[in-house]
């Protein structure tokens, strides 16, 4: 029951910041402590992107494996870990836990468990307190639950980042062939005429203000033309030249949209 109102709250969250909030609520509640960490591994290390009881300076440390045992310890494992009070290797929170980030708050009680989507590693959650003996009685089977609701939506928010900078990249080599194609098909003014010469000043002298322009003519006329020669002169010319069809807006809307709220 415990479980199904956790991935209620999860699926209700909106954006990845607050399900780890949820997710180290309920692990910290769980397993009680002082403090609780998310951590994401890249490489040979392992990123604090969540936590809670820490010290704002912990958030974003990166802590190499081989440079901390604990963390690598919980790593190479397969189940939740418990260490001894009497562990004699440090903790990586040793001095971070509480606001003030005390140095003489030194971590006596520390668990952790490994996040693993598909048999990989993909990091860890874990657990520290000041007071001795804090972890002795925990629910197992429910810490193990928590772990596969962490290691899913630490895999998902992955994916998506991936995606986002995919789809960015993608955007960007987009807006460069079509940019590259409307200069090839007929993207320069030509002619030599009086009108012509005029036209050139006009949009020379319009292109360097910030006002809003009307381009008017007949269809077929070259008012897009007009509108990407005033963009190119602009002090803008380095940002794209966004489009937009009015046909396809209400009539309540087209106001609005040309002339600001």
């Amino acid at each position: 029951m415990y479980c199904f109102r956790m991935a209620s709250r999860l699926a209700a969250a909106e954006g990845h910041e607050e399900r780890y909030k949820i997710l180290l609520q309920t692990f910290q509640e769980a397993v009680g402590g002082d403090a609780v960490a998310l951590l994401r591994k890249e490489g040979k290390a392992l990123n604090l992107v969540a936590c809670r009881g820490l010290s704002p300076d912990a958030l974003n440390r990166r802590f190499q494996l081989e440079e901390h045992p604990r963390l690598d310890v919980i790593c190479h494992s397969k189940e939740p870990v418990v260490f001894p009070a009497d562990y004699s290797m440090p903790d990586p929170y040793d001095g971070l836990i509480g606001s003030d980030g005390s140095a003489a708050a030194r971590v006596h009680s520390c668990m952790g468990l490994p996040l693993v989507v598909n048999r990989r590693l993909i990091g860890a959650m874990t657990a520290d307190a000041l007071a001795v003996d804090v972890f002795e009685r925990l629910d197992l089977p429910f810490i193990e639950a928590l772990s596969v609701f962490a290691a899913a939506e630490m895999h998902t928010t992955r994916l998506i980042e991936a995606l986002e900078l995919k789809t960015e990249k993608m955007c960007q080599v987009s807006l460069r062939l079509v940019q590259d194609a409307r200069r090839l098909k007929g993207g320069e003014l030509i002619g030599a005429s009086p009108v012509i010469r005029r036209l050139r000043e006009e949009i020379e002298l319009i292109a360097r203000s910030d006002f809003g322009v009307l381009i008017t003519g007949e269809t077929g006329a070259g008012k897009e033309m007009v509108a990407r020669a005033v963009h190119a002169a602009s002090k803008r010319r380095d940002h794209p030249l966004l489009y937009l069809n009015c046909a396809t807006l209400p009539q309540s809307l087209v106001e609005s949209e040309l002339f600001g709220h």
